[in-house]
């Protein structure tokens, strides 16, 4: 059977999605990581915003028109929140980010159930199949429905994150659909323990892995603690596991929050790098996105013992106004953030600092972004990530009525573009004629090209024999592009 995987939203989903890559291979399926013609779809979806849940249901569309005899299967942050608008555009299954371990199963089921001819015309041709019980959102707490901000039973946590109360999650499945496999995962596991998957594959030439899953911060614009549950840790030794398998030169640690690893453990993120580096001091070692409050002595001297630890932090700001952050639940103020970024530079001269901000938050006036864009270009981040602010129901923000005009929005979010531009040239242009270690990752146009250790994309001449999936020591020699152009010194 050929079933094609398309992932949309955070690294976190690209992992699981390779990791069911892997499960479905071991049965012996031919799976496809393009949108094509396949007899299965699986579309790991995003609801982070409100753009990446439209194209999330886009996608069932796409995959119909590839094959419109063909099984799909939604699963992820959208797919959960939303499961009934991807059964109108035609998915025969829904899943949120629980049990994503037994979709292989899952997808088995759609196909080898001669005897089920499920009669769901009452229901208008929909079957629900409840699974996974939530009893608390902190805990790890899946699917939602919105509330007046007072539960039933008075429940803190429901009143404390915004009138959200966690539910039973369903799967659900049209009458064609046959009979799916239902998840028959523990309820006490879900909560509080991390869900154990096969090692994901890759072709790429980096290998994510995943540590982390969860978030118990409640920011106040955020739905995704609610979906993804209460922060849980990888166990080290599964962690280190993998790791020894990996064939690639690069690995990049991800979560959910990955701050907050090792919390529920008893151990830390300094504490596993070193190890990682004790077992597999060959390979380059990235970080995913971080707080600034994992960002300590203990931490970056960990990092920095770390022979091939790639100095390129994504600290994650949203909001250089104080009282912006406040609002947000941000946990920092910017004088605090300002302080991390020293203190990287302390052990990390070079490093790249990149971050996220939302433009347009509902208590973000004219002043707070001015503000804002004053801190930016005083930090000097070498890239930012510009999100337009996207209400999500049931947050806390949505409930917030005054609201910025999108033509205002817009307007922000092209000024910050602007200085975007100008400190990643700014930080691009201090390496020129400066000697970088790049790792290959694409070929095409009579050029290669990849990213070096802080995280610049470099490109050089194909010629130069440099081959995917290779580190090569390029010296730069002027801005090109998204990145800069190079010399391959040595292959």
């Amino acid at each position: 059977m050929l079933i094609s995987l398309v992932n949309l939203g955070c690294k976190v989903n690209q992992y699981e999605l390779q990791a069911i890559k892997t499960s479905l291979a071991a049965k012996g399926h031919t799976v496809s990581e393009n949108l094509m013609h396949a007899d299965v779809y699986i579309l790991n979806t995003c609801a982070v915003t409100g753009e990446a849940e439209r194209k999330s249901r886009q996608f069932v569309t796409k995959a119909l028109k590839c094959n419109p005899n063909a099984k799909i299967a939604a699963i992820g942050c959208a797919a959960e929140l939303h499961a009934a608008q991807f059964i109108e555009k035609g998915a025969h299954y829904t899943g949120g980010s629980f049990g994503k371990s037994t979709v292989s199963d899952i997808i088995d089921g759609l196909y080898n159930d001669e005897n089920d001819n499920v009669n769901c015309a009452k229901n208008g041709g929909v079957k629900q199949l409840e699974s996974m019980p939530i009893s608390n959102a902190k805990n790890g707490g899946t699917a939602l429905r919105k509330g007046s901000g007072k539960s039933e039973n008075g429940n803190a946590d429901f009143e404390e994150n915004g009138g959200i109360e966690p539910r039973k999650t369903t799967h659900i499945i049209n009458a064609e659909g046959g009979r799916i496999a239902e998840n028959k995962s523990n309820d006490k596991k879900d909560k509080n323990e991390y869900e154990k998957m096969n090692f994901a594959s890759t072709d790429r030439s980096r290998q994510f892995i995943k540590i982390q899953d969860g978030c118990n911060n409640f920011c106040s614009y955020c739905i995704i603690p609610y979906l993804r549950g209460s922060s849980r840790s990888r166990p080290e030794n599964d962690i280190i596991e993998e790791i020894e398998r990996v064939s690639l030169k690069e690995i990049v640690l991800i979560g959910i929050n990955l701050s907050a690893y090792g919390a529920d453990t008893g151990t830390s993120t300094a504490r596993l790098v070193r190890r990682i580096a004790s077992v597999r001091g060959d390979l380059r070692i990235r970080l995913g996105s971080i707080e600034a409050n994992l960002v300590d002595e203990e931490f970056l001297s960990a990092l920095a013992a770390a022979e091939k630890f790639c100095p390129h932090f994504h600290l994650s700001l949203q909001s250089g106004d104080d009282g912006v952050l406040k609002a947000m639940n941000r946990r920092y103020n910017t004088e605090f953030f300002k302080s991390r970024v020293g203190l990287i530079g302390k052990y990390f001269p070079d490093a790249a600092i990149t971050t996220d901000i939302i433009v347009g938050y509902p208590t973000e006036d004219g002043k707070a972004f001015e503000n804002t864009l004053k801190f930016v270009e005083n930090i000097g981040f070498s890239d930012i990530h510009i999100f337009p602010y996207s209400a999500r129901t049931g947050t806390r923000a949505a409930q917030i009525k005054c609201a910025v005009p999108p033509g205002e929005i817009n307007d922000r979010a092209r000024r910050l573009t602007e200085l975007k531009r100008v400190l990643k040239e700014r930080y691009i242009d201090a390496f020129v004629n400066k000697p970088l270690n790049v790792l290959i990752e694409n070929a095409r146009g009579g050029e290669v090209s990849g990213y070096s250790e802080n995280y610049i994309r470099v490109y050089a001449d194909a010629k130069c024999g440099a081959r995917i999936g290779g580190i090569c020591r390029v010296t730069m020699t002027a801005r090109y592009k998204d990145g800069a152009k190079g010399i391959v010194e040595n292959v």
